[in-house]
């Protein structure tokens, strides 16, 4: 969480349009295994934000 309490961490939660009762809680990355990549799973509209 501490990460999102500094200026630039509540600036970027307010352009992602993330607010109260919302908060940011930390960063993760995910990866596959070399191969062929599998189908991915649906996901709720708007649920998830991705930054890159």
């Amino acid at each position: 969480r501490e990460m999102f309490e500094s200026p630039e961490g509540k600036e970027l939660l307010s352009q992602w349009g993330i607010t109260d009762p919302l908060t940011g809680v930390g960063a993760l990355a995910l990866g596959y295994p070399d191969g062929e990549l599998p189908q991915p799973k649906p996901r709720k509209e708007g649920y998830i934000i991705k930054v890159l």
